[in-house]
């Protein structure tokens, strides 16, 4: 639900933000409207809704996301969208966070307007800055699991920004994934690997490095891969460079078997980004405002009421 209407009142002048509301896709036949826009019916008694319609573990996820947004935007200069605030409306009785608000759309937006981008142009706009919010949540244990265009913001400054968490899993510092859920994926987009409910136990990077890769191909050339193949690559019509192609064809390997074990090494086969710096990104404070107490994942009544 974005609206050029709503404000995040801060410090500084107010500001347009993206609001994200609660909707059960199976709830729709009990939607109401609310000043033109479709809410969420009444939450009411949860406990009574959950056995039909498993409401509540949607709405377990739908908290855990703005969490893991709002961790993320702690961690200044990593180009990971974060969430600002959640809350429940008391007039629509349903949930939404906060979201900062990006003019420009979204990567699949400009694509689609202005078709593929040069090379050098993509590097530089998205992969780049990109890759910096990556390696910030590898960093962390964190995998995004659905890196596609349509999940990349563009800045004032025309730099790509990393969105949409939603299905994004946690590990442990062992490597084993300590959130609830699968991460699935969108096809086309995503290594067929991830829709190994046992592989995604374990924490590997190369998914989300074959995702990255996946994007880059598909801002190159338009075409996402779902029938990928390397020779597709050497086509004379495909503009690309050879130091691409290569670092290309090794991360979009099928089994992950070529595809590198992390972000950097992979930019550094890129042309331009051989010597290309990381930092580790710390977070500005070590104290994370918990929406729920750890341990009490059914307990909402401490959200804030806006109207």
């Amino acid at each position: 639900l974005a609206t050029q209407d709503s404000y995040w009142n801060t410090d500084e002048e107010p500001k347009t933000v993206v609001l994200k509301e609660f909707f059960s896709s199976g709830m729709e036949d009990g939607s109401e409207r609310f000043e033109g826009q479709r809410v969420a019916m009444a939450i009411g008694d949860i406990e009574s809704i959950r056995q039909e319609t498993d409401l509540h573990s949607f709405l377990v996820k739908f908290i855990d996301e703005a969490e893991t947004m709002e961790f993320f935007s702690k961690f200044p200069g990593c180009r990971v969208r974060g969430a600002r605030s959640i809350f429940k409306c008391s007039e629509t009785n349903t949930y939404y966070y906060v979201m900062d608000y990006y003019t420009r759309g979204t990567l699949d937006d400009e694509l689609m307007e202005t078709g593929p981008m040069c090379e050098e142009e993509l590097i530089e706009r998205v992969m780049k800055p990109i890759a910096i919010a990556l390696d910030t949540m590898h960093n962390n244990h964190w995998l995004h699991l659905d890196i596609k265009s349509e999940n990349v913001l563009i800045d004032d400054d025309g730099l790509a920004v990393l969105g949409d968490l939603g299905i994004s899993q946690h590990y442990d510092e062992n490597g084993i994934k300590i959130t609830k859920g699968g991460g699935v994926g969108s096809r086309g987009h995503c290594c067929r690997l991830q829709y190994d409910m046992d592989y995604i136990q374990q924490f590997h990077p190369e998914l989300d490095i074959y995702s990255f890769a996946a994007l880059m191909y598909y801002g190159l050339t338009g075409s996402d891969v779902s029938k990928f193949s390397p020779k597709d690559l050497d086509a004379p019509f495909v503009e690309i460079s050879d130091q691409s192609k290569k670092a290309l064809k090794k991360a979009l390997e099928p089994n992950l078997k070529t595809t590198p074990k992390s972000v950097r090494d992979f930019m550094h086969m890129l042309p331009g980004c051989e010597d290309m710096e990381f930092e580790d990104i710390l977070p500005e404070d070590d104290e994370f405002n918990q929406i729920f107490e750890e341990g009490d994942p059914n307990d909402f009544g401490d959200l804030p009421y806006f109207t």
